[in-house]
């Protein structure tokens, strides 16, 4: 997938999630680090066979942009595609996470030590 990506600048990527034992949290990883990858904030939807939270909240910490639950229409999937190659989210890294910035918090809110940015 790596060197796919080198060679293809792909708008966004599709990782097919069958379930527990799916190596695609462990590429979603490798593709968020930006030593290893040549687009770390390249936009990823999971389509997944399973929606519980558990396997949902893995996905989510992994770096996914975007979820979809299978089946899914090819309207929808071109739309959802098209919406995020347009509409790059923020990239957050620290010693765990490495993906997009999901805080939902107005920037002017909080200041000083309540800032999260400052930590």
């Amino acid at each position: 997938a790596i060197t796919a990506l080198a060679a293809f600048e792909a708008d966004a990527a599709l990782i097919d999630y069958t379930g527990a034992g799916s190596q695609a949290p462990a590429l979603v990883s490798m593709l968020r680090n930006p030593k290893r990858t040549p687009r770390p904030s390249l936009p990823i939807i999971a389509l997944l066979d399973v929606s519980s939270p558990g396997e949902v909240q893995r996905l989510v910490r992994s770096g996914i942009n975007y979820l979809m639950v299978k089946p899914i229409g090819v309207a929808s999937l071109l739309q959802l595609a098209d919406q995020a190659a347009a509409e790059l989210m923020a990239q957050f890294s620290t010693q765990t996470y490495i993906g997009p910035d999901r805080r939902r918090v107005d920037p002017g809110q909080f200041g000083g030590k309540l800032d999260r940015r400052n930590t």
